[in-house]
């Protein structure tokens, strides 16, 4: 579902969390993942995951992906840039829950994007 409206979207009240993910792909169908520092206190330390992270206050998830793209990469996204891939319910190790919001940005030239959080960004091939 390409996002058209913010109305499309809503608040989760039957999580404690939200994060927003951000798969990047390429004109070529490669995406790029962020290669997290490894660092001790660092969530996900040493993996690859999306780009993204938690909503802050009243944020949707998509508003939390603009403002992550923005602060991560450095990429200027707009709500219609946005794909909604999937939501997914994730039980924290601590008890609480968190919905993983997963948005596709279609186009991104990997020379476009400076990465100021993690070590890097991998580029593969999804099957």
């Amino acid at each position: 579902m390409r996002l058209t409206q913010a109305s499309n979207i809503s608040h989760d009240i039957d999580v404690d969390h939200v994060y927003a993910g951000l798969l990047l792909q390429c004109a070529n169908g490669d995406v790029l993942l962020q290669d997290r520092d490894n660092r001790a206190g660092i969530e996900n330390a040493g993996l690859i995951t999306t780009f993204g992270g938690l909503a802050e206050g009243d944020e949707f998830e998509y508003e939390a992906a603009i403002r992550e793209a923005r602060e991560e990469l450095g990429l200027d996204l707009k709500p219609e840039d946005l794909e909604h891939l999937c939501d997914i319910r994730k039980t924290e190790r601590d008890g609480s829950s968190t919905r993983v919001s997963v948005w596709i940005v279609e186009g991104v030239e990997p020379r476009s994007i400076q990465v100021f959080e993690g070590r890097g960004f991998v580029r593969g091939t999804v099957r």
